[in-house]
């Protein structure tokens, strides 16, 4: 039965606040209904260096085909593995960089909507489009690193608003200026 607390001075309203038991029940469905998501989020992220090593193994040309096509490497936490890799590998080899970043995009493109939700993944791709303009900055490819900045804020623009995402990519944007004014007179 659902207590009542004593109207305001004002008079007006009442206040209800559920019996605890209640409340209870209702923090029990709710779990319930969530327990299938955070038992297989931790299986991908579980499952994701594995899928990362076996991925990689592959030719590049090979790898899109499995992102794209096998629903064994449909796994959120990998694009982020690919993307650290991508990060890792930019600075010695900017173009394998790219490429990773390109695979993780990929490979998030190839991801349910409705079991990842639309702002999550327009979120991973802004980090895939960042990430690949960094590394096509590092080549000096000033003009592509734009274009993949200028994606990178329209995907996060469609996104939860994570201020850290956007705060990482006016930090590669300025890198990137950085990078231009010291090669110019």
């Amino acid at each position: 039965m659902p207590r009542t607390h004593p109207q305001p001075e004002s008079g007006g309203l009442l206040f209800w606040r559920p019996s605890e038991m209640a409340a209870g029940r209702a923090v029990d469905r709710v779990l319930t209904a969530i327990l299938p998501h955070i038992r297989a989020a931790a299986r991908e992220r579980d499952e994701a260096p594995a899928l990362l090593s076996e991925l990689l193994r592959h030719p590049p040309e090979r790898r899109e085909l499995l992102v794209r096509n096998s629903q064994r490497f449909r796994n959120l936490p990998l694009s982020g593995l690919l993307l650290q890799r991508s990060r890792r590998d930019s600075a010695d080899d900017p173009r394998e960089g790219e490429l990773l970043a390109l695979l993780a995009l990929a490979l998030v493109e190839s991801l349910d909507p409705s079991w990842y939700g639309e702002r999550v993944l327009a979120d991973a791709r802004g980090r895939c489009w960042r990430v690949a303009g960094n590394a096509r900055g590092v080549a000096a490819d000033v003009q592509g690193a734009e274009n993949a900045f200028h994606q990178a804020e329209a995907a996060l623009s469609r996104g939860t608003g994570d201020l850290l995402e956007k705060a990482r990519l006016r930090a590669c944007k300025a890198r990137l200026w950085r990078r231009v004014r010291k090669y110019r007179p």
